[in-house]
């Protein structure tokens, strides 16, 4: 892997995930705003390392940064210059000790489709007006 695919994740990237890819085993997909996504032969943890020496940070700075600010001591945002922040979620089960976790650009965030259309809650209640009614006697 080479800094030119780094340098373009940091000009139109939505998110890199952990992928287990036949005959290569666990490499990185990058996601970019074109639709475009690319495989690239480095796990994400190595990605994720070269994304922040990019930007001139790490991932202890931003733990003890920004760990306290949100009350996690692991899985923190990463924020790597103003407007630019990627938000770490598990994205998969790892085999052996493979990472799980992908890292999403969270300006992006709302770029991406929703999959799951949103589900329409009935609020009806099964009780009558009279067991509402008497519920507070009961409590005595």
């Amino acid at each position: 892997m080479d800094w030119e695919e780094v340098k373009r994740f940091a000009y139109a990237g939505q998110a890199f995930i952990p992928v287990n890819v036949e005959n290569r085993g666990d490499s990185v997909k990058l996601f970019f705003r074109s639709g475009e996504t690319k495989l690239l032969d480095v796990q994400s943890s190595l990605f994720l390392k070269r994304l922040l020496t990019f930007f001139g940070t790490s991932i202890s700075i931003n733990r003890h940064r920004y760990g306290e600010l949100v009350g996690k001591k692991q899985l923190v945002p990463i924020v790597l210059s103003y407007g630019f922040t990627i938000i770490p979620f598990n994205v998969r089960e790892p085999v052996g000790r493979q990472s799980r976790v992908g890292w999403f650009v969270s300006r992006e965030i709302e770029q991406f489709p929703a999959k799951i259309s949103p589900v329409h809650h009935d609020p009806s209640s099964f009780r009558t007006s009279d067991s509402c009614v008497s519920f507070p006697q009961v409590l005595h």
